[in-house]
Protein backbone atom coordinates (compact mmCIF):
# COMPACT_ATOMS: atom_id res chain seq x y z
CA UNK A 1 0.00 0.00 0.00
CA UNK A 2 1.35 3.40 -0.86
CA UNK A 3 1.62 6.45 1.41
CA UNK A 4 -1.54 8.05 -0.04
CA UNK A 5 -3.59 4.92 0.71
CA UNK A 6 -2.35 4.80 4.31
CA UNK A 7 -3.23 8.47 4.83
CA UNK A 8 -6.76 7.91 3.45
CA UNK A 9 -7.38 4.92 5.75
CA UNK A 10 -6.07 6.84 8.79
CA UNK A 11 -8.21 9.85 7.90
CA UNK A 12 -11.33 7.70 7.54
CA UNK A 13 -10.74 6.07 10.92
CA UNK A 14 -10.26 9.43 12.64
CA UNK A 15 -13.37 10.78 10.93
CA UNK A 16 -15.44 7.76 12.01
CA UNK A 17 -14.14 8.08 15.59
CA UNK A 18 -15.02 11.80 15.63
CA UNK A 19 -18.56 11.06 14.42
CA UNK A 20 -19.04 8.44 17.16
CA UNK A 21 -17.81 10.85 19.85
CA UNK A 22 -20.16 13.57 18.59
CA UNK A 23 -23.16 11.23 18.55
CA UNK A 24 -22.49 9.93 22.06
CA UNK A 25 -21.85 13.39 23.54
CA UNK A 26 -24.87 14.98 21.88
CA UNK A 27 -27.19 12.21 23.07
CA UNK A 28 -25.81 12.57 26.61
CA UNK A 29 -26.27 16.35 26.54
CA UNK A 30 -29.83 15.98 25.26
CA UNK A 31 -30.69 13.39 27.92
CA UNK A 32 -33.56 14.25 30.18
CA UNK A 33 -32.89 14.34 33.89
CA UNK A 34 -34.44 13.22 37.16
CA UNK A 35 -35.93 15.51 39.80
CA UNK A 36 -36.61 13.82 43.12
CA UNK A 37 -37.08 14.68 46.75
CA UNK A 38 -38.85 14.08 50.01
CA UNK A 39 -41.70 16.01 51.60
CA UNK A 40 -41.79 15.97 55.38
CA UNK A 41 -43.92 17.45 58.14
CA UNK A 42 -42.74 20.55 59.94
CA UNK A 43 -43.35 19.24 63.45
CA UNK A 44 -41.92 15.70 63.35
CA UNK A 45 -39.91 15.62 60.12
CA UNK A 46 -41.71 12.46 59.04
CA UNK A 47 -42.36 11.86 55.35
CA UNK A 48 -45.93 12.57 54.24
CA UNK A 49 -47.62 10.02 51.99
CA UNK A 50 -50.28 10.59 49.33
CA UNK A 51 -49.51 14.22 48.51
CA UNK A 52 -49.82 15.32 44.89
CA UNK A 53 -46.70 16.97 43.49
CA UNK A 54 -46.93 19.01 40.27
CA UNK A 55 -44.01 20.08 38.10
CA UNK A 56 -44.93 23.01 35.84
CA UNK A 57 -42.54 24.53 33.28
CA UNK A 58 -42.00 28.26 33.83
CA UNK A 59 -43.12 29.38 30.40
CA UNK A 60 -45.99 31.66 29.48
CA UNK A 61 -47.87 28.64 28.10
CA UNK A 62 -46.59 25.37 29.56
CA UNK A 63 -46.49 22.57 27.03
CA UNK A 64 -47.03 19.96 29.75
CA UNK A 65 -47.46 19.45 33.48
CA UNK A 66 -46.12 16.39 35.28
CA UNK A 67 -47.95 15.06 38.34
CA UNK A 68 -46.92 12.37 40.79
CA UNK A 69 -47.79 11.31 44.34
CA UNK A 70 -45.55 10.90 47.34
CA UNK A 71 -44.77 7.38 48.54
CA UNK A 72 -45.30 6.20 52.14
CA UNK A 73 -41.96 7.75 53.17
CA UNK A 74 -42.76 11.10 51.52
CA UNK A 75 -40.49 10.62 48.53
CA UNK A 76 -41.39 11.59 44.98
CA UNK A 77 -39.66 11.38 41.59
CA UNK A 78 -40.04 12.94 38.16
CA UNK A 79 -38.07 11.34 35.35
CA UNK A 80 -37.37 12.61 31.85
CA UNK A 81 -37.28 16.26 32.91
CA UNK A 82 -35.65 18.57 30.36
CA UNK A 83 -33.27 21.22 31.74
CA UNK A 84 -35.10 24.43 32.64
CA UNK A 85 -36.92 26.37 35.35
CA UNK A 86 -40.07 24.95 36.92
CA UNK A 87 -42.65 25.60 39.60
CA UNK A 88 -42.96 22.67 42.01
CA UNK A 89 -46.33 22.61 43.79
CA UNK A 90 -47.50 20.31 46.58
CA UNK A 91 -51.20 19.55 47.17
CA UNK A 92 -53.35 17.52 49.50
CA UNK A 93 -56.53 17.12 47.50
CA UNK A 94 -57.35 20.56 46.08
CA UNK A 95 -55.46 22.45 48.82
CA UNK A 96 -52.07 23.81 47.85
CA UNK A 97 -49.57 23.31 50.70
CA UNK A 98 -46.35 24.57 49.13
CA UNK A 99 -44.91 26.14 45.99
CA UNK A 100 -41.28 26.75 45.03
CA UNK A 101 -39.20 27.51 41.96
CA UNK A 102 -36.73 24.82 40.87
CA UNK A 103 -33.99 24.99 38.24
CA UNK A 104 -32.93 21.74 36.65
CA UNK A 105 -29.55 21.93 34.94
CA UNK A 106 -27.62 19.35 32.97
CA UNK A 107 -25.71 17.98 35.97
CA UNK A 108 -27.81 14.83 36.37
CA UNK A 109 -30.18 14.30 39.30
CA UNK A 110 -31.74 17.26 41.12
CA UNK A 111 -32.83 16.75 44.74
CA UNK A 112 -35.54 19.01 46.18
CA UNK A 113 -36.49 18.26 49.77
CA UNK A 114 -39.33 20.17 51.43
CA UNK A 115 -39.27 20.09 55.21
CA UNK A 116 -41.89 22.61 56.31
CA UNK A 117 -45.27 21.18 55.34
CA UNK A 118 -48.10 21.68 57.81
CA UNK A 119 -50.88 19.17 57.32
CA UNK A 120 -54.04 19.23 59.38
CA UNK A 121 -54.99 15.81 60.78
Amino acid sequence: MNQKGRVMIGTRRRFAAAIIVLLVSSSAAAADLTLRGRIASQDKGQGIAELNVKLIPSQPKPAWVKVTSTANDGTYRFQDVPPGTYTLEVYRGATQLHSTTVTVDESGVKDVHIQDIQVAP
